[in-house]
């Protein structure tokens, strides 16, 4: 069975700070995608395809502030 979590995004306001707290955490290297706005910055967790668990990267974007309501989690589904 297939992982329902198919994405996820957490949302920070310091990215250096925060890729150094999850790859030093995690013992994984982050790495940068290409983004299609100049003000949006992504840093991809390590994944593979063929095993289990959920792809996703930290997000920084301006205008949006870490907290409470920063971090999304998108799931497969038919709709």
């Amino acid at each position: 069975m297939a992982n329902p979590v198919v994405w996820f995004e957490i949302y920070v306001a310091d990215m250096a700070r925060a890729k150094r707290f999850y790859e030093t955490v995690l013992e994984r290297n982050l790495e940068r995608l290409d983004s299609p706005l100049p003000e949006l910055e992504l840093w991809a967790f390590p994944m593979d395809p063929q095993s289990a668990g959920a792809a996703g990267a930290l997000v920084k974007m301006e205008g949006i502030e870490p907290g409470g309501n920063s971090t999304l989690v998108y799931f497969d589904c038919e709709d």
